[in-house]
């Protein structure tokens, strides 16, 4: 059923970044997921967003990018500590106080963190970027034995709903959209992956960078995984619909 609850995790990092999760809301539809308010406060999640486009805009050798009929000027960097702000924020994420309060939100209570970032860090979607539906990788490749149990992805800058840069849940034949969650600086949405939890990036149409942060929490395999590599389904017509 869903819900509104209060969360109880709040990490202050020696530099003053305070991580928490003071208001969650649960959705089922069209799978299970949380829609956190403030994980970090509108003007650090504004702040760092300033931090790591200049880091983007500097030093594109450090960022991976993707630009394919699936993920479309999709950019990534696995190395937070490198931009201002970057280690603070992990190391919150990373915390037992976060991840206890991660237990409670999810029911998922024996997480580990990936030490790796594999696919995680900082994100940034170009106007004109999106990522097509697909479903995330579940063993972890460089991790034997391990699985990917709990996805979190943190938005750093937001805009209007016109601007398009939602994430976006979609049906579990990845045929229809059925949910959107707008960006807003410090918000984030947690879920579980599987094998139909189908979800994308929508069409940024703003002249300006959609930006986030993500992080990944692994668990011990279980004996059905078996999904190696992401699975991406890609999308026929205009995608800015």
């Amino acid at each position: 059923m869903d819900g509104r609850k209060q969360g109880k995790a709040n990490v202050i990092s020696e530099t003053g970044v305070s991580i928490t999760v003071p208001l969650v809301d649960y959705l089922t539809f069209p799978f299970d997921h949380w829609v956190v308010d403030y994980v970090v406060s509108r003007n650090d999640a504004i702040n760092l967003a300033s931090y790591v486009a200049t880091h983007w805009t500097q030093n594109k050798n450090k960022w991976v990018l993707y630009n394919n009929d699936c993920e479309r000027r999709k950019w990534a960097n696995p190395n937070p500590h490198d931009i201002p702000g970057g280690s603070e924020l992990f190391d919150g994420l990373s915390s037992k106080r976060f991840i206890d309060d991660l237990c409670e939100i999810t029911g998922e209570c024996q997480l580990f963190t990936d030490p790796t970032l594999h696919g995680a860090g900082f994100h940034i979607v170009e106007p004109d970027g999106y990522l097509a539906p697909h479903l995330d990788y579940a063993l972890h490749p460089k991790i034997p034995n391990m699985e990917r149990r709990v996805n979190l992805i943190m938005f750093l800058n937001g805009g209007s709903r016109e601007d398009g840069g939602a994430f976006e849940l979609w049906n579990d034949t990845a045929t229809e959209v059925q949910g959107r969650v707008y960006p807003k600086p410090g918000s984030a949405v947690i879920w579980k992956p599987g094998d139909v939890e189908f979800h994308g990036t929508q069409l940024v149409k703003r002249e300006y960078p959609r930006i986030a942060a993500a992080m990944y929490y692994l668990a011990p395999a279980r004996p059905n995984v078996s999904r190696k590599r992401a699975l991406f389904i890609p999308q026929r017509g205009d995608p800015s619909s």
